[in-house]
């Protein structure tokens, strides 16, 4: 037997620690294929069954090569590259998993793949994957009862475990940073009261819902296309269906403040001189005011005065002092923002991250308007194993012992919301820990 993972980021290491396991216990090979191993844990070096490749992804010969020799293709590398990878998979007829979203260029595949006998599944990491797979097995038990559902949310967020003066933000960052710079850049659309509610990009960080979960408060914002889920859940007789992400609570307000003043824009290329700083970046955002510095500028533009929240989360990203340089001179504002954010937000051996997960339905059984939750919260190990590599990992290995070992039945392109792929995942993520806690009752 042997596996193939394209990825060796941060997101992966958790995977590679089981797959490295179940390949000792199994007489497995795991080849692992990044253009960057050195970042590796030292725990997942020098593995006796694991095999090192470092080469970029762009080599198409050394890539076709390793597919050929493996008997299961995983992919963790970011959703742009997996077409094709996906491509060489079908022709070498390889079995394929991702944890990200279905793209149409995937969609498009399907055919020849379930015509060749193969199963290529995504989302099967945890936002796309764990959402889907805990979802679908709460909503089948609130079904089972007789009850008609109303109203679905689901909410995700991978946030800091522990709360730091030190870090106002309450954000550190332990996934794709393009990403996080990125969230909610296409808008939002959401189902509420039979209606459709769209949501400008503009407005997507100010269109919060605050929840509660283990007694500590979040906010969360709409998360792209909910409308999606009510095929995909089978929730057609909903009036209100909405997905978010989760973040501490004062976080959105903040980050708003990013996306009014054109920080996140990424279509457009400025420029900086070699000496210049974080203040600097900040004042090219901002009206000109001679006579004012950038700091009364900004609580003005606001209107807001230096006590604010939100002035103390840019404070402490050193935004009023011209002592911290910038790393990135030429850019788009998003890149040069994320090469802040990067180097702030970084999360150090002393950072423990959490993910947490909340499904809200609301249901009528019996003439009666009840309400149910499920809520999962995961805390890292330490830096190297985070949260979200766990619950990443943990998904998509269990994913892959049943795709290795035959037990889905499934062909072609596909995503775990089959009853014989998620009821078996949840039960599965169950070994890593990975419990979700239900509350029923108003």
């Amino acid at each position: 037997m042997k596996i193939l993972i394209f990825g060796a980021g941060r997101s992966s290491v958790y995977l590679i620690s089981e797959m490295q396991k179940y390949c000792e216990c199994h007489s497995g090979i795991v080849t692992l294929l990044d253009q960057n191993l050195k970042e590796l844990p030292a725990a997942l070096k020098n593995h006796a069954q694991t095999q090192y490749v470092e080469e970029s992804v762009g080599n198409t010969a050394v890539v076709s090569q390793e597919i050929n020799r493996s008997d299961l293709v995983i992919s963790m590398l970011p959703p742009l590259l997996h077409v094709a990878i996906a491509k060489l998979c079908l022709h070498q007829g390889k079995n394929l998993i991702t944890a990200s979203y279905v793209s149409e260029e995937m969609k498009l595949l399907d055919a020849e793949v379930r015509k060749k006998g193969l199963l290529f599944l995504n989302e099967v990491g945890v936002d796309p994957g764990l959402d889907h797979v805990s979802a679908l097995d709460f909503i089948d038990k609130i079904k089972a009862k007789g009850a008609s559902i109303k109203s679905f949310k689901s909410h995700t967020g991978g946030v800091v475990a522990e709360k730091n003066p030190e870090n106002l933000w309450n954000y550190k960052i332990t996934w794709n940073p393009k990403n996080v710079v990125g969230a909610g850049r296409g808008g939002a659309v959401f189902l509420k009261e039979n209606q459709h509610v769209e949501v400008d990009y503009l407005k997507v960080f100010s269109t919060i819902q605050p929840i509660k979960m283990y007694n500590e408060p979040y906010d969360s914002y709409p998360n792209r296309d909910s409308l999606k889920y009510i095929d995909k859940y089978n929730l057609h007789e909903v009036t209100g269906c909405y997905r978010g992400t989760l973040r501490h609570e004062g976080f959105c307000e903040a980050w708003d403040v990013f996306i009014q003043l054109g920080i996140t824009d990424d279509s457009k290329v400025i420029q900086f001189e070699e000496n210049s700083t974080r203040q600097d970046f900040l004042a090219f955002f901002l009206s000109k005011k001679s006579e004012k510095s950038t700091k009364e500028v900004f609580l003005d533009t606001l209107n807001i005065t230096s006590k604010n929240p939100v002035f103390k989360k840019f404070e402490q990203l050193n935004f009023f002092e011209n002592s911290t340089a910038l790393v990135l001179h030429r850019g788009t504002p998003a890149a040069i923002l994320q090469s802040i954010l990067v180097e702030s937000w970084k999360i150090t051996p002393s950072d423990n991250d959490m993910l947490v997960m909340q499904h809200e339905v609301d249901f009528e059984l019996n003439g009666k308007t009840e309400k149910a939750t499920s809520s999962l919260k995961v805390v890292g190990k330490d830096h190297h194993f985070t949260a979200m590599a766990i619950t990443v990992g943990a998904t998509i290995f269990e994913a892959f012992k049943l795709v290795l070992e035959n037990k889905t039945q499934l062909k072609g392109v596909c995503i775990p919301t089959e009853k014989i792929l998620y009821a078996q995942l949840i039960e599965g993520v169950k070994s890593h820990n990975i419990v979700f806690d239900e509350i029923w009752g108003n």
